[in-house]
């Protein structure tokens, strides 16, 4: 079997585990994509995951609701470097000249395949780990919370 073939029968797995959840999605069959999302705690979490051929892996990319202010950009940043020490799997990537924020993940298939649980896992960690920060994120954005409450939030989280 060729990569894309791979990658084609690991989408389609994909579909089938969304199917399988009875989930809302939108595919993009041309992207090896779809989208769908999550409402967390707080916060709605809109999530892509991609089958990426020429890396044989599935990865989950999703961006969070916020823009950060010019001025929030080092601070933000900074937190970015807290929030992704010590997370179990993928991180969050802050771009510091569009003041964009996202966490990503993937997963490597190779020459394996798939299962339906692999899939959770991803999301689920993914999704939990998103939910977890998104509102001290959200909150450090707009001013509501200082760097080192951010800080201080991450320890108690993380139990330091």
């Amino acid at each position: 079997m060729d990569i894309m073939e791979k990658a084609k029968k690991v989408y389609e797995d994909l579909i089938a585990y969304f199917e399988e959840k009875n989930w809302n999605y939108t595919k993009y069959d041309d992207q090896l994509a779809l989208r769908s999302g999550m409402i967390g705690e707080d916060l709605p979490m809109d999530f892509l995951l991609i089958v990426i051929p020429q890396n044989e892996c599935v990865a989950l990319y999703s961006p969070m609701p916020l823009k950060v202010p010019e001025d929030k950009k080092v601070d933000f940043a900074l937190a970015v470097c807290v929030a992704n020490k010590g997370v179990a799997q993928g991180n969050f990537d802050f771009d510091i000249e569009s003041g964009d924020l996202a966490y990503r993940a993937m997963t490597i298939y190779g020459d394996s395949t798939i299962s339906s649980d692999v899939f959770e896992k991803l999301l689920m960690i993914g999704m939990h780990t998103i939910d977890d920060y998104n509102d001290q994120f959200l909150m450090l954005s707009m001013g509501a919370i200082t760097l080192d409450k951010f800080v201080e939030l991450d320890k108690k989280r993380k139990g330091n």
